[in-house]
Formats: structure tokens, sequence, C-alpha cells
């Protein structure tokens, strides 16, 4: 009786070790494929901001002539930024230009 109801925990203790080994690679195999997705989504938005940022190196973004939205696509505003500058625009005209 003793022996039987030690092999049955020996054996379950087996079966819960290959299930968890088995659970344990189920969820290395998601993390990485779920890695590769973030870095492949990363890089896509690394070159399109890369395009996106040499496009106005070669035509600057004119503060006096821009809305919200091309303020927005900067990505380096944020909203609060944004209002104030076109307030600034409404209120007191055109912003100097340097050149």
């Amino acid at each position: 009786m003793k022996r039987k109801l030690f092999f049955r925990l020996l054996l379950g203790a087996v079966c819960l070790a290959f299930l968890a080994d088995v659970r344990a690679q189920e969820t290395d195999d998601f993390l990485f494929l779920a890695n590769e997705e973030l870095n492949a989504d990363n890089l896509a938005q690394m070159e399109n901001a890369a395009e996106y940022y040499a496009h106005l190196r070669e035509q600057p973004l004119c503060l006096n002539e821009c809305d919200a939205e091309d303020l927005r696509q900067l990505g380096i505003l944020n909203a609060w930024q944004i209002a104030s500058l076109l307030h600034y625009r409404q209120s007191y005209g055109a912003i100097v230009s340097l050149k």
C-alpha cells in the first residue's frame, strides 16, 4: 500500500515537472516571437522617423504657417507646448525669423 502511494506520488511529481518544462518552453517561445515583432515594429518606426526628419532638414517646417497636426508630428512637443505656440501666434502675430 505504501509502495503504491510512493510510486503514485513519484509519477505525479515527474508529470508536474514535465508539464512545467513544457509550459516554460511555450512561454519562452511566445516571448521570443513577441520580441521579434516589437523589434520589427521599432525598426520600421525608426526608419519612418529618419525619413521624416531628413525631409524636414531639406524643407523645414514654417512655424508661422504650420497647424497643430504638423507640430504634433514633430514628436518633440507636448500638447501644452503646441497650444502655447498657436496661442502666441494668434495673440502676437508671426514669429520672427532669424534668417
